[in-house]
C-alpha cells in the first residue's frame, strides 16, 4: 500500500486494515487489532464518509441512516474505543473531518449536511470531556476539493471553473490543503487549540461559528430582558 510504504520510508511503522464503518463489530475488531499491533495512538483522524445524493422526499430511509452510520456513529464509536487507552496515556489528538456543507443549505444533500453538523457537535463535546486528559479534539471543514467525492457528479474542468468563479482564492482545494491543516493540528504548535472547527474553503466560508454563537446569545439575552420587563407576553 502507498500509505504504508510512505510511513515506513519515513522511519515509522505502518499497517492497513479494511473495515466497513457501518458495521459495529468490524469497527471493534479493527480497533482491537490496531491497539494490539501498534499500541495506543497519539492521533486519531476520522476521515471516511459517504454521500448518497437525493432530495429529501426522494431519499430512502436506508440511505439516510447509512449516511449517519458512517459519518457520525462510526467516528463516535472509533473515539469511544480508542478513548480509554488515550486517557490512560494522558495525551492525544482527534481530528474529525466534517464539511463546510454543515454550515450551508445543501439541496439533494440534507443527509450529508446534517451528518456533518452532528460531527461538529460531537467534536465540541469530546473536546470538553477530554480536555482534562490532555486530549485535543478539533474538526476540519473542507470546501469543494479535487477529490473523488465531488467528481462523482462533475468533471475536473467544471470543478476548476467553479473554483475560479466561486472561491475568493480562485481555485478548488486539494487533498494536500487539508493534510497541511491536519498536520498543524496534531503538532505542538496547536497545543492550545481544541473544540474548534476550521473551515478550509479558500475564503468561501468566513463567518466563524463562535461569532454566530455570540450573536445568538446576544439575541437570547435581549429576549430575556424584554420578557422580564413584560415587553413581550
Amino acid at each position: 500500500m502507498l500509505f504504508r510504504s510512505r510511513v515506513e520510508a519515513a522511519g515509522g511503522q505502518g499497517a492497513f486494515y479494511a473495515v466497513d464503518l457501518a458495521d459495529a463489530a468490524a469497527i471493534e475488531n479493527t480497533v482491537a487489532a490496531t491497539l494490539a499491533d501498534l499500541g495506543t495512538p497519539y492521533a486519531v483522524i476520522n476521515n471516511a464518509s459517504t454521500y448518497p445524493r437525493g432530495a429529501v422526499v426522494e431519499m430512502s430511509r436506508a440511505d439516510f441512516e447509512r449516511t449517519f452510520a458512517v459519518n457520525v456513529i462510526a467516528p463516535w464509536h472509533v473515539c469511544k474505543l480508542f478513548g480509554p487507552s488515550m486517557i490512560v496515556a494522558g495525551r492525544g489528538v482527534v481530528i474529525n473531518i466534517a464539511s463546510s456543507r454543515a454550515m450551508d443549505p445543501t439541496p439533494t444533500g440534507a443527509n450529508y449536511a446534517a451528518s456533518k453538523s452532528a460531527l461538529i457537535s460531537l467534536t465540541k463535546t469530546l473536546a470538553a470531556e477530554w480536555a482534562a486528559h490532555n486530549i485535543r479534539v478539533n474538526s476540519i471543514l473542507p470546501g469543494v476539493a479535487m477529490t473523488a467525492m465531488p467528481l462523482e457528479n462533475t468533471t475536473v474542468e467544471e470543478l476548476i471553473a467553479r473554483g475560479k468563479k466561486q472561491i475568493p482564492l480562485g481555485r478548488i482545494a486539494t487533498a494536500e490543503d487539508m493534510a497541511g491543516v491536519a498536520a498543524f493540528l496534531v503538532s505542538p504548535d496547536a497545543s492550545y487549540i481544541t473544540g474548534q472547527g476550521i473551515a478550509v474553503t479558500g475564503g468561501r466560508t468566513m463567518v466563524p461559528q463562535n461569532i454566530l454563537w455570540l450573536i445568538l446569545k446576544r439575541v437570547e439575552s435581549r429576549a430575556t430582558i424584554s420578557l422580564n420587563n413584560r415587553a413581550i407576553t
